[in-house]
């Protein structure tokens, strides 16, 4: 063994979430999440016993049975800069999330912005889309009429929906994600709107591969063309995005989970306990069995 297979309980939430990005980005990415993986003493080749690749489940499935050890009397996720991820002086994570919080809310509440213009104006290399280029975290926000024509109720005050982390850019990867017709099957909030508008939008579920359905990924749900494209119109027309770009890569989890705490925004149901979480969840596990249904209805 080349690495270590004791961490804290923060080191064991960032390397999670590191190979959740890992199964989803893209060859150079790829080799940034294994480099920062590599310096913080996780190797992925102790682990690994086949070629179908490492996954944050099977990191779960380690830590469960004991292979991996929860210890708190170790590290303190110092995995320190590298050429990508500046910005961080060294010290425990938790000590850096306690100085910037306060900045990250602030940039969270406002300016909003109008999703398409944040698109357009990225790509002609201007302000506002040009300055949001960067890693960071950003915040969905809605009406309180569009609140209510999402099931969820008059909002309690000016919480955002969902509160996300960009780990490459906050424009030219998580919003055309997010927002681009055709990615539901890779986008959670879109997922979510999408079981909260499945009668509204008369959508339908599917297998994020049709072609070639997942049986452990129903989940997972993509939707059929049309209602995806009607989809992605609603969410240009009712929402709009505050960001905080941050050059800090490494600890963005960290500001992810404390920020979405100061909040509890409804859509967020990973790492906080809000109000809405019942009702969202049992939304997407019906769009779930739906998608499953669709694809045993065509062998």
């Amino acid at each position: 063994m080349r690495g270590r297979y004791r961490f804290n309980s923060d080191e064991i939430a960032w390397i999670r979430e590191q190979l959740v990005q890992l199964r989803v980005a893209e060859r150079e990415p790829q080799k940034r999440i294994r480099a920062r993986l590599r310096r913080a003493e996780f190797r992925i080749s102790d682990w690994a016993t086949d070629k179908e690749g490492f996954t944050a489940s099977d990191f779960d499935a380690l830590v469960a049975t004991g292979r991996i050890v929860r210890d708190d009397s170790v590290g303190a996720i110092c995995v320190g800069p590298d050429p990508v991820d500046v910005g961080v002086s060294g010290g425990p994570i938790d000590t850096w999330v306690e100085a910037e919080l306060a900045a990250a809310i602030a940039a969270l509440t406002a300016p909003r912005h109008d999703v398409a213009e944040l698109m357009a104006s990225a790509d002609v290399g201007r302000e506002p889309g040009a300055e949001l280029d960067s890693p960071g975290l950003y915040a969905l926000y809605a009406s309180a009429a569009t609140w209510r024509h999402l099931g969820l109720g008059k909002p309690p005050d000016d919480r955002p929906l969902y509160v996300g982390k960009a780990e490459d850019s906050l424009v030219t990867r998580d919003l055309r994600t997010h927002f681009v017709t055709g990615a539901t099957g890779r986008s959670s909030p879109r997922r979510s709107f999408a079981a909260l508008l499945v009668d509204d939008l008369a959508l339908v579920p599917m297998p994020r591969r049709p072609d070639n359905p997942e049986p452990a990924k129903w989940t997972h749900y993509s939707l059929e063309p049309d209602g995806d494209e009607r989809l992605t119109g609603w969410m240009l027309k009712h929402l709009k995005l505050a960001a905080w770009p941050s050059r800090a890569v490494s600890p963005l989890g960290a500001m992810e989970r404390a920020v979405t705490q100061h909040w509890r925004p409804p859509l967020n149901l990973t790492s906080v306990q809000q109000l809405w979480c019942g009702q969202v969840r049992a939304a997407r596990a019906a769009l779930a069995r739906a998608a499953e249904d669709w694809a045993r209805r065509r062998g």
